[in-house]
């Protein structure tokens, strides 16, 4: 039974410090500038074709015979 109870009070103790860990955390974010996530252009431009462009076909690209 003292054992449980000891390992209750390291876990609460724990939790405490995570919670205090994120806090601090949260408010230095609060002060910087917000980040944007960096779009990936051409992204989907480049995984699909249109049908003007069609992809090319291997045994064209290899040339005759």
């Amino acid at each position: 039974m003292k054992i449980w109870f000891l390992l209750g009070l390291t876990f609460a103790a724990y939790n405490v410090d995570r919670v205090r860990s994120f806090r601090a955390r949260q408010a230095e974010l609060a002060g910087q500038p917000r980040r944007r996530a960096k779009r990936g252009l051409g992204a989907w431009r480049d995984c699909t074709w249109s049908h003007e462009t069609p992809p090319e076909d291997e045994t064209e690209a290899e040339g005759p015979g």
